[in-house]
């Protein structure tokens, strides 16, 4: 639980901040900065309550983490929307008939205009990088036959959803690598093997048969190295995408998927539950097998 909350920081701290701008805006309402400690010590705890909250929920309920943030906002839009007169007879939104309407809408529109699908459809792109780097005690042996993928055995892999890692013989591309995605759905993607150092080192180039338009979102590379230690393996891994959404490159911040990606590695070698959301992924495509 603890490392769930811990890889969702970022998250749960751009929440909070939003959270205690707004508790300043609210509590500090009708003369109350006459007592300025009043309104700044009701604003941290309510951040700090909010957090906890937020601490609470999201591994619990990891598809709708995306809630908070774009809740913090909306709260302070809220109290922004007061102070202008955007309020009841008391001062409040939520006073007049349609503040909850003006609220569930907004924050319909502000999570769109956020994280929706919307993004893919314009020229904006982002270029993402994740370092993920551990030690575990899993021998180096173990270590590369479990996170390199594999022709012979693709079952083996950590994620549990490689579905094949193809030889082919193309001028442009060396393997076929295809992922379940649940049910009959799978991702397949194209990969140059540019690195091949048995028990030390892997790298692939990748790329998808997909429209120009949405090339760029699935190409970029992927590279691991292992060292051997006294009592088991250091791990760096790195995965690039040269162009995605400001949605997911956002999404994977929040998410510190290259935090991510390092405990869920570490957990699958060394035969623990793995509590992170790429965890939660898969045994979404496992269930839905």
């Amino acid at each position: 639980m603890l490392t769930a909350i811990y890889l969702q920081r970022r998250r749960i701290a751009f929440g909070m901040f939003f959270l205690f701008l707004a508790g300043l805006l609210d509590f500090g309402r009708f003369g109350m900065w006459d007592y300025p400690q009043v309104v700044l010590l009701k604003s941290v705890l309510f951040a700090l309550a909010c957090g906890l909250i937020a601490a609470l929920l999201i591994p619990l309920f990891p598809a709708y983490r995306q809630v908070f943030e774009i809740m913090s906002v909306s709260f302070l839009a809220i109290r922004i929307a007061e102070i202008a007169g955007w309020a009841g007879e008391y001062g409040r939104l939520f006073d007049t008939t349609w503040g909850f309407l003006l609220l569930a809408v907004g924050f319909t529109l502000l999570h769109h205009g956020v994280y929706g699908a919307w993004w893919a459809r314009t020229p904006i792109r982002l270029s993402w990088r994740g370092v993920s780097r551990f030690k575990t005690r899993a021998a180096p042996d173990r270590a590369w036959a479990r996170l390199v993928p594999a022709p012979d055995r693709p079952g083996d892999y950590y994620s549990g959803t490689l579905h094949e890692f193809r030889p082919v013989e193309d001028a442009d591309f060396s393997h076929v690598l295809r992922t379940r995605m649940g049910g009959p759905q799978f991702i397949e993607q194209r990969v140059r093997v540019t690195r091949n150092e048995a028990g030390r080192a892997f790298a692939y180039d990748f790329d998808a048969d997909v429209s120009d338009r949405n090339r760029d979102l699935n190409t970029g590379n992927w590279s691991i190295e292992l060292r051997p230690l006294g009592n088991g393996t250091a791990v760096d891994v790195v995965e690039e995408v040269i162009a995605t959404t400001p949605a997911n490159a956002l999404l994977f911040w929040f998410d510190d998927l290259g935090g991510q990606v390092a405990v869920s590695m570490k957990r699958v070698l060394e035969d623990r539950r793995d509590p992170t959301i790429l965890g939660w992924l898969r045994r979404q495509v496992r269930a839905a097998a």
